[in-house]
Formats: structure tokens, sequence, C-alpha cells
């Protein structure tokens, strides 16, 4: 008798993010031996092959990993590199932070790099099209990797995966939109730092065609649906990635990672995050400080992986403070640190999950962070009150006392998707799948995905 075939869950990836994510997802369902799980990696900003998360995926569970691009009507690498030109202007204006006169931005009419993005976007994006256009290439993906389920994160259908995801939609195969980490804002007014516009509800049915849209929080939630997301698609989960579970499994992921560093001075992590949500010149006082103490302490710069300023940092490797980028995951980063400077980047949530000490260096920031409303950690409000921290951290006489029950409220509330227990979590995201992959063969089970929702929805708005 013929063995019954697995369903295929086919993961889409484009870069760290998305791995930092996805991936997880991926080892909680291969460990479930129910399912072929394969993944196709897509405007490759990163080495995949290299990726020690992905290596591991193919180690330990025998997953195929290949790039969408070989199914491509042309083998050729110029669409690529014009659009990695574009990509470069487009960074190059991401991160200078703007001049806002009477609702404009003077610097995007003044800069000559702001038109030279346009006019790259508005050739790139057109040759894009006319090359990846067609349609069969897309029957050509569907045909040979023949998903039960397409996964990806809260990314935009472009046109680097378009025809592929219009067979998709067209064969009825269900699509799941995961986030990549947790919102960490309590308002959406950081859209207007990042963006230097108004929200506009860009999520159509035609950009984002995802059919069940995860999320973590009461404010992934408001964010969403502000862009355009029906509540109707939201479905809470909550964040895989950020449980003990994962990061056990990080400690064989990056067993072969380690941080260079034979000194005795206490370590210092700043998890830097992008130039578009920080104060810069409060950002340069913390820079400063680093210097003045580095005789005393040892400190690290991690660097963000889609918002990189090496740049801005570069001054500070002449005194001994090292700057970090892929080369190192943050986790062994975390490991390895005594203590943890953070602005508004959620991989605090993993130093909160191992117990670090954490400083909230808040003065860095106009923004309000979901972690400060909760009181999780110390918050400085000055470079002075960082400076005395310091000191403190320096003659081993900072006291770091933590509030189990807000960081508990915080992890429940603005990660976990409401779940007290992340077991708990962690089976709710295997019924899930198991449901979907069920509805052509159940149709009540619609209902019943639909019940679960409405219930795990309205739990996570009650939230004052």
């Amino acid at each position: 008798m013929e063995a019954t075939k697995k369903p295929v869950i086919l993961f889409l990836m484009m870069q760290n993010p998305d791995i930092d994510h996805l991936v997880p997802i991926a080892v909680l369902l291969a460990e479930t031996k129910k399912y072929t799980i394969k993944i196709l990696t897509h405007k490759n900003h990163v080495n995949f092959q290299e990726d020690e998360r992905i290596k591991y995926l193919k180690e330990n569970y025998g997953i195929k990993v290949k790039a969408i691009s070989d199914y491509y009507p042309i083998s050729s690498k110029i669409p690529w590199l014009l659009y990695k030109w574009r990509s470069y202007w487009g960074i190059k204006c991401k991160n200078t932070k703007p001049l806002m006169v009477f609702g404009i931005n003077i610097k995007s009419v003044m800069f000559p790099k702001f038109h030279i993005f346009r006019i790259s976007r508005y050739f790139v994006d057109n040759i894009l099209r006319l090359w990846l256009g067609g349609k069969k290439w897309g029957v050509d993906v569907m045909r040979n990797e023949a998903p039960s389920v397409v996964v990806i994160d809260h990314a935009f259908s472009t046109e680097w995966i378009s025809s592929f995801i219009n067979q998709v939609k067209i064969h009825g195969i269900p699509t799941i939109s995961f986030p990549h980490s947790s919102f960490m804002f309590t308002h959406l007014d950081v859209l207007h730092t990042e963006k230097n516009k108004d929200i506009v509800p860009d999520h159509t049915e035609t950009s984002f065609p995802w059919d069940y849209v995860v999320v973590e929080s009461k404010f992934r939630v408001e964010l969403l649906n502000k862009l355009g997301v029906d509540l109707s698609k939201m479905y809470p989960i909550g964040c895989i990635r950020y449980t003990r579970w994962w990061e056990d499994k990080l400690l064989d992921v990056y067993h072969n990672q380690h941080f260079d560093y034979k000194g005795n001075k206490p370590v210092v992590l700043f998890l830097a995050s992008g130039a578009n949500i920080t104060l810069e010149e409060e950002i340069n006082k913390l820079l400063d400080l680093m210097i003045e103490y580095s005789d005393k302490l040892k400190f690290i710069v991690k660097v963000h992986p889609r918002r990189s300023r090496t740049e801005q940092f570069k001054k500070l490797s002449k005194y001994g403070v090292s700057i970090v980028g892929e080369g190192l995951s943050s986790s062994c980063l975390i490991n390895f640190s005594d203590y943890i400077l953070v602005t508004a980047s959620s991989i605090i949530n993993s130093a909160l999950i191992k117990k670090k000490r954490i400083i909230d260096v808040k003065f860095t920031m106009d923004n309000n962070t979901t972690f400060s409303k909760y009181g999780v950690i110390k918050a400085v409000e000055s470079i002075d009150e960082l400076k005395s921290v310091l000191n403190k951290i320096v003659s081993s006489d900072w006291t770091h006392t933590v509030d189990n029950k807000c960081i508990a409220a915080y992890l429940r509330e603005c990660v976990h998707g409401m779940n007290e227990d992340e077991d708990k979590m962690i089976g709710q995201s295997l019924d899930f799948f198991s449901k979907i992959l069920s509805v052509k063969s159940s149709p009540n089970i619609q209902y019943k995905i639909k019940s679960d929702r409405e219930v795990l929805l309205k739990n996570l708005m009650a939230i004052k």
C-alpha cells in the first residue's frame, strides 16, 4: 500500500528578519514529522547557504532550500544588480533624518540622492515587471513544489514572487503571514517618523493577499488595521521566536559562535536600532559615553540587520569598542554580555527570557515603547542618569531589580498573543496549521478557525 503523502508547507524567505521568525516555526512543524517542509528564498539579501539557522534545518531535518530565481524566465544577474543599485539609494534616503517644514521633508526636495532614488525606482521597477510579469514561471513553481500551505512574513507580494502567488490563489492554497518580531510601540506615530507621511491603507488584497495574518499583540492589530488589513484575517498566536524552547534550540544552532574577548572588564552590549527612530544628538552622546568608559567597560555594538549604521559607529573602534554585524548572532552576544543597553529592538524579548540585566536608554528616543509602558526594565531618562548607572556597574554596586509580574504581563500581552504559557502557544500554533490543512476535507473546520479567531482577538483587544 502506498504511504500517505505528507502535506507540503512551503516557506518564502527573503532576509534576516524572515529567517529569525520563520525558522522556529519550520523547526516546530518539522519536529512533528507530519509535514514536508520546503523553503524558497527570494530577493536574497543574505547568504542562505551559509546562515547557521538554515544549515541547522538542512542538517537536522533534511529540509530543502532553494532560490525561487531558479524558476525565473531569464537567468540573468543584470536585473538583480539593478535592484541592488536601487536599494542602495533607497537605504541612503531612509537613513537620512528628515527635516520637516509644513509637512514636507525639505531634504527630499533639496538632496540629489532622493531624486536619484526616485528615478532608479521608476526604471528598475518597470524592468522587473517586464522580466518577472509572465505567468509560466509561477506555474512551474506551483507544479514542482506542490505546496499545501504557503508561509511568509508580513511582506507585500512583489514582482519577485507575485507570479507564483497568483497561482497559489488560483489553486485555493491557503497562505499564512507571520510577523518577524513583536511590534515595539504603543502608538502608530512611529510611522510618521519612519516614512515621513500619514498612515496610508496600502495593505490591499493585491499587495497583501494573505488569507491568515498572525498577530502577537493589540498594538500589531491596530497597526495592521490602520494599514488596511481586515480584522477578519487576523489570528492571534504570538511569536514562537521568543520562547525558552527556541532559545534552547539556538544554543545548538550557534554552538560554534563565540565572541573573542579574554579581558576581565564587565561586558556591555548595545543593541542598536534604526537611525529613523532614534534621536541622533542623543545617540552621539551615548557613543561619546562609551568612549569615556571604554577603559573600564567592554562595549559591544550590535548593528541592526536591516538598518546598519556602521559608519556612525566607526569612531568607536579605535577605543576598543567592538562593532558587530551579521558575523555573530544577537543570541550569542546576549549570552556573552553582562549588561545590555536597548532602544527599541524586539530582541529585548530574548534578553528578558534569558533574565539578562537590561537598561532602556530611553533618552535616545521620543517614541513610547511597549516594554517601557509595562515597566519591565530600568529606564534611564538622561545621559547623566546612564552615567550614574555605569559608575555603579564599574564599582559592582548596581542593583538590578525586576518585577516578574510586569515581565510576565508584557510577554503575555505584547509577545505571546495572550498565552500565559509558552507551551500553550506552541500547541496553539500546531493546532492552527492542522486545522488549516483540514479545511478542504472538513468544511466545518473553517467555522472552528473563525470561532477561535474571534475569541482570541476579543481577549487581545480587551487589554487596557
